[in-house]
């Protein structure tokens, strides 16, 4: 089966977007959802190309997924967004330029992915990858943020180019993902570009999980930013899930104001203050060990061996090791370019802190 292929140009584009059925309305959409997670990606200081974009990714990871993994199911939170997740398309907005930035990025963090091979595509079409610009010896947390953020707006700044919204971008992320996987010589060169692309950083990861349900604890609005990346943290981590819980109830005790179901932050907390994350190591160091006493729901075996720390000298350059062994984040050198990629690092500092003081019991708290 061969097929030709064209650059569509804007004003197709928007002609051909009226007559597909695809952009139907029908009823079970979740529109409330789509704003929600909309305004959590602004929480998480995304720009609206990068929302645009992600959520074209956040559409085509499970199209691909459930296709390779052959489980339908992978599909169920996507129908809330998705109109119909079964539809095939080419249209709406520029496929291949979409398909081009996935590639490249792709192939940038894995030199085997290969781009499809198509009749009708311009010799040159996939030279000049900036991305590899972007790609160091150092593949930590900030590095695949700053990718990732780069990948979200060059697809956002494409589907800008054809007046395509935040709902659209899910529609064309799951109808262009059928096309190619329904397309001769498409298929597997398309899902290795997708699962390559499926590497996110926590925070991005919470945007992506979050869709399935709009009343869900990522989409709350009572919700502070920092617990939402925190609780995904704990999740995706190897940590014990029971140490996990206790930290979990431990960041409840220190940063929350002490009421029943209360979602109110004490005074003192701030991810805009310039001091958060010392102040955050203060208190942990201050705290930690007697809150450990009366909350023994984790033994320190648990954690790891015990070590020793007696000033700032020793310690900082302990947390930078745990931040890199535990959480794969080296110590910043570049000003954080988003809310979510400060706080993502500030979460894996604080549960990092935690274990060194509960295994560090030399350690005398006014030191740091």
């Amino acid at each position: 089966m061969n097929k030709k292929f064209y650059l569509w140009n804007k004003k197709s584009a928007v002609k051909l977007l009226h007559r597909l059925r695809l952009f139907r309305k029908r009823s079970g959409l979740d529109d409330n959802l789509i704003s929600k997670w909309s305004d959590l990606c602004h929480d998480l200081g995304l720009t609206d190309g990068q929302i645009l974009g992600l959520a074209y990714l956040n559409a085509a990871i499970p199209s691909v997924l459930a296709d390779v993994q052959n489980n339908e199911d992978i599909l169920k939170p996507l129908r809330k967004v998705v109109e119909d997740t079964s539809a095939s398309s080419s249209r709406g907005a520029n496929l291949l330029y979409l398909y081009r930035e996935l590639y490249h990025y792709a192939s940038a963090r894995n030199a085997e992915v290969l781009p499809i091979d198509l009749e009708g595509l311009p010799g040159d079409f996939f030279e000049g990858n900036r991305y590899l610009g972007h790609v160091g010896q150092d593949d930590d947390l900030i590095a695949n943020s700053r990718l990732t953020l780069l990948l979200a707006q060059s697809l956002g700044r494409v589907l800008s180019d054809f007046d395509v919204g935040v709902k659209m971008s899910f529609e064309l992320g799951n109808a262009h993902s059928n096309f190619f996987l329904n397309t001769e010589n498409c298929r597997l060169r398309y899902c290795s570009a997708v699962i390559t692309s499926n590497q996110l950083p926590h925070y991005l990861a919470l945007a992506i999980e979050a869709v399935p349900d709009s009343s869900g604890f990522a989409l709350r609005k009572d919700v502070w930013i920092f617990s939402k990346i925190l609780r995904t943290v704990l999740k995706d981590s190897v940590l014990d899930h029971e140490f996990s819980e206790w930290v979990w109830s431990y960041h409840n005790t220190i940063f929350y104001v002490d009421k029943v179901d209360s979602m109110e932050i004490l005074d003192k907390w701030s991810l805009d203050d310039a001091d958060f994350g010392n102040e955050m190591i203060r208190e942990v160091n201050r705290t930690a060990f007697a809150y450990y006493n009366g909350n023994k729901r984790v033994g320190l075996q648990k954690i790891g061996q015990p070590g020793t720390f007696r000033n700032a000298v020793d310690f900082f350059p302990i947390l930078n090791e745990r931040m890199r062994i535990n959480f794969n984040v080296n110590n910043p050198t570049r000003a954080f370019i988003c809310r979510g990629e400060s706080c993502n690092y500030l979460v894996c500092r604080f549960i990092a802190t935690i274990q060194i003081v509960l295994e560090c019991r030399e350690f005398r708290a006014s030191s740091v």
